[in-house]
């Protein structure tokens, strides 16, 4: 699944090819893809896309209509499987484009997404999908002290509670086990039982990691969903492989259905 660093990737090279152009028309391939909020597709037609952000593992598409009258916002989760494509409006569908936005200049941004987990939502605010996410972990506000409170309060184990996106947005499973590794927490401990300096440590790594992979353009995992990620993991999906700090070998286990990866020694 895409998390922070490729959505923000991906955001930022839709930012820099669709602000400015015009939606001629919405296709909508399947119906499971469209959020029960959303609002009537039609009435964004001819609407023009100012400005694409990111919120969580959201991707923001801004749009404001001629008569400002039917400005809003799209939303769109990659979830699992989705990925975004921008083409040519003559370029032959897939049996797994789901939602296509249509521009009048002759190209498409379409949603592919083979499991149908993807979702859009077209609403008057974002924030009326993005409320419930927790801190932006990149952002001004999400400071040492934050941290250590939300940790106190919860008894889940560190893994679990870095994955539940109503405390912070946007950490998936890699970037919670490689935030782990880098500050030496082994990811059964629970969340309350983390020290102070473990807290500082966690905050520390969670940032310098997620900036890393935004600069390496993410995780490719070889599905197609990100392409050309070039961050490397030091621990997920290396199970069984030697850590880059002990050389002894990385462990995987299960937690709440959720994999971990994490080396014994360093992480005790």
């Amino acid at each position: 699944m895409p998390e922070l660093p490729e959505v923000e990737c991906l955001a930022g090279y839709l930012r820099g090819q669709i602000i400015g152009l015009k939606i001629k028309k919405f296709i909508s391939l399947s119906s499971r893809i469209i959020a029960r909020q959303s609002i009537a597709l039609k009435r964004l037609t001819n609407c023009q896309i100012v400005d694409v952000g990111r919120r969580g593992k959201y991707i923001i598409l801004k749009l404001v209509s001629p008569n400002k009258l039917t400005n809003g916002e799209l939303l769109i989760h990659l979830r699992m499987s989705g990925r975004l494509e921008l083409c040519s409006s003559r370029k032959f569908f897939s049996k797994y484009h789901r939602f296509v936005i249509r521009f009048t200049s002759g190209r498409d941004l379409r949603l592919h997404d083979v499991r149908k987990f993807a979702k859009v939502a077209i609403v008057k605010s974002a924030e009326e999908v993005t409320a419930k996410l927790g801190v932006e972990p990149l952002s001004g506000d999400f400071k040492p002290a934050l941290l250590s409170n939300l940790l106190s309060s919860s008894s889940k184990k560190i893994k679990t509670f870095l994955l539940d996106q109503s405390k912070i947005a946007g950490v998936g499973n890699i970037y919670a086990d490689e935030s782990l590794w880098r500050a030496r927490i082994n990811p059964l401990k629970k969340a309350n039982l983390i020290t102070a300096d473990e807290a500082r440590s966690l905050w520390e790594a969670i940032k310098s990691v997620l900036k890393k992979a935004i600069k390496n353009n993410g995780t490719d995992n070889g599905d197609r969903v990100v392409l050309d990620g070039l961050y490397q993991p030091a621990v997920y999906g290396r199970g069984g492989m030697p850590c880059g700090r002990c050389r002894k070998p990385i462990r995987r286990v299960v937690i709440n259905q959720r994999s971990a990866h994490y080396c014994e020694y360093c992480q005790r």
